[in-house]
């Protein structure tokens, strides 16, 4: 299941031109926190209506992203890589938002949970998205930690989806902010 889910999130960031490239160490934060408040609000509830079908089709004006070359460092060469990161950060917020709504897990509880998992597992979830982000061999490597969020957490298995999402989103802007290529 993992890897469907993962490959359908890495699709859907890839259908809109949200391929990873390089990124000049941007930060998706940054990207994100620039936004304007109704802009952002308005990308999750897009999310929260179409989920992954929302990142096909952003709505994203050149005046909702003026700030971006000033504050948080887009140029020419890492402009399509802000794309990459603004959908980590819809995807990462749209899926704490929902298993907070669906199962009553806090934020801050799904962050505590990710940060407590072992890097090992962690750095297996890197290698299968960078291989799912570059069209390579798609493997299970992230379902240790998907699994592991949801025992940790508590959470039914219907919750797996979104906690792949989350593990997606997380390593692909862990990838990418790195500047390296998907591949790692």
């Amino acid at each position: 299941m993992s890897r469907l889910t993962l490959a359908a999130a890495a699709l859907a960031l890839a259908i809109c031109g949200l391929a990873a490239t390089p990124a000049a160490a941007l930060e998706a934060g940054c990207l994100w926190s620039n936004l304007p408040e109704a802009k952002r609000a308005a990308l999750l509830a897009d999310y929260r209506s179409r989920g992954m079908e929302s990142l096909q089709s952003l709505k994203i004006s050149d005046a909702d992203v003026a700030t971006w070359p000033s504050r948080c460092g887009v140029t020419a060469q890492n402009a399509e890589s802000s794309g990459m990161l603004l959908g980590t950060v819809i995807i990462e917020q749209g899926v704490a938002e929902a298993l907070q709504a669906g199962h009553g897990v806090k934020p801050a509880a799904l962050a505590a949970a990710w940060a407590g998992l072992d890097p090992a597992v962690k750095a297996s979830a890197r290698a299968s998205v960078a291989n799912t982000l570059s069209n390579g061999p798609k493997d299970d490597g992230a379902a240790e930690a998907i699994v592991g969020l949801s025992k940790t957490l508590g959470l039914p298995p219907t919750a797996l989806r979104d906690l792949a999402l989350y593990v997606f989103a997380i390593m692909a802007r862990d990838i990418v902010t790195a500047g390296g290529t998907p591949a790692g």
